[in-house]
């Protein structure tokens, strides 16, 4: 285990049978040169970076690569093989993917506003960012009719929807409103003007 408590920690290269953790309290992880170990975990407080040939190779199961650019972001000069978890995967922690550089690593997910130690969603590689995506509201539009049928029930189309078109999301992703088929009517006397509403399956999410 490597520990800088003051200032930056850079490191050329290690190669280790068991775990390898890196820790800078106060500063930004370097990595210059390829690390292996069973599991690696590196800790910062001000980003991390890897060089260009920093890889990170790790033979454990599980989350077997854990990086933490904890206030900072992750910069990846080592290219798309800069990440190996060959039996399990890998976790990258920052702030914003706009400030980061993933280097061409293919992840499995991206998850948003959740710090390092926050409950992972997502299975396989993946990006965790602290920040917190728009909220999108769904709201009704249009007009709903039918045939008297002595029910409340509606049926609903897209178009009954604004915002259901997806819109821009963080990080070039698409933001797609999951809405119900059915609603009700105020009442099931006919009329026009009426009130429709749905209700409880409306859901939003980030791909």
């Amino acid at each position: 285990d490597i520990t800088q408590t003051l200032g930056d920690l850079t490191v050329d290269a290690m190669g280790a049978t068991g775990a390898v953790n890196l820790t800078a309290l106060t500063g930004a992880l370097n990595i210059n040169n390829a690390i292996t170990g069973a599991s690696i975990n590196g800790q910062s407080t001000a980003g991390v970076t890897l060089g260009a040939t920093g890889t990170l190779t790790a033979s454990g199961s599980g989350n077997a690569i854990v990086l933490n650019a904890g206030a900072g972001n992750f910069t990846n000069n080592a290219g798309a093989t800069a990440l190996n978890a060959t039996s399990g995967n890998w976790l990258v922690y920052s702030t914003d993917p706009s400030l980061d550089n993933r280097g061409g690593l293919v992840y499995n997910f991206k998850q948003y506003n959740t710090a390092y130690g926050g409950t992972i969603l997502g299975t396989g590689n993946g990006f965790i960012y602290t920040l917190a995506p728009p909220v999108i509201t769904v709201s009704l539009t249009g007009t709903v009719s039918k045939v008297y049928d002595g029910t409340n029930t509606a049926s609903l189309s897209a178009g009954n929807f604004f915002s259901f078109v997806p819109v821009a999301g963080i990080d070039g992703d698409t933001v797609n409103a999951l809405v119900p088929a059915t609603g009700s009517y105020d009442t099931q006397n006919v009329g026009t003007g009426k009130t429709v509403a749905a209700s409880g399956s409306t859901a939003l999410t980030t791909l």
